[in-house]
């Protein structure tokens, strides 16, 4: 059976991280690996993750002192060389993964023998208040090279990592170079560039993601580096259907 990692990268994610890392340890299906990253933080976080580690073998507790919010294309990298055959799953430290997360994407890749896959994600205000589900879609989707473009309308707005399934074979491909001059939206090129690689993408139309917003998010916030971001993104598009 192929590996499954699992990754999270937490910076002081002490209020949200348990209902995270609960949500993956419940999975259906549970033969995983599950790496999670204290990225430096000055809260209770570090504390979290190792209480976890110690009731858990499944979860791989990963400390570090200095925070880099690019650390997680290390982690891609480490482990797409550490494995010739498998998947990595990306999941930010506040929000969840709904329990059949796991057991239906890894049928759907082996079945559509797909490079990457992506699930329908249900956005939710902090409030509770339900804001809507990414992409909206009626059927399961399958693009290879040229469907990339006929499609891209239904996933414009879904680059980030969280949702996926990233084949290690992609993700050994990719340098991420351009991850690093991004400020905002940097897994948005980190999944770009991983796309460009990949033969066959599938969407599945099943809710298996939830996405929690936060108002103290880094993509809520302003910050003169978002131009340049910007200007990288589309350069990595324009790449990525030319």
């Amino acid at each position: 059976m192929s590996k499954i990692i699992i990754y999270t990268q937490a910076y002081n994610a002490g209020e949200t991280l348990s209902v995270a890392m609960d949500s993956v340890l419940n999975q259906t299906y549970s033969d995983f690996v599950y790496i999670v990253l204290d990225n430096g933080s000055t809260d209770n976080t570090a504390d979290i993750i190792s209480e976890y580690a110690q009731r858990d073998k499944r979860v791989v507790a990963r400390y570090e002192s200095i925070n880099d919010k690019y650390r997680y294309t290390n982690i891609a990298l480490e482990y797409a060389g550490m494995y010739e055959d498998g998947w990595m799953a990306m999941l930010d430290a506040d929000d969840e993964y709904y329990p059949d997360f796991l057991e239906k994407m890894l049928a759907f890749v082996i079945e559509k023998e797909l490079d990457i896959a992506m699930c329908c994600t249900c956005a939710f205000q902090e409030s509770g208040e339900y804001l809507g589900r990414i992409p909206v879609i009626s059927h399961n989707i399958i693009m290879d090279e040229s469907g990339l473009t006929e499609h891209f309308h239904l996933y414009s707005k879904y680059l980030f990592y969280w949702g996926k399934f990233f084949s290690f074979s992609v993700l050994r491909k990719c340098l991420f170079e351009n991850v690093k001059k991004v400020f905002v939206g940097n897994d948005a090129v980190f999944t770009i560039e991983a796309f460009g690689y990949a033969q066959r993408i599938g969407i599945l139309n099943e809710n298996l993601h939830r996405y929690n917003f936060s108002s103290n998010s880094r993509s809520t916030q302003y910050n003169p580096k978002r131009v340049e971001g910007c200007a990288v993104y589309c350069s990595c598009l324009l790449q990525l259907f030319t």
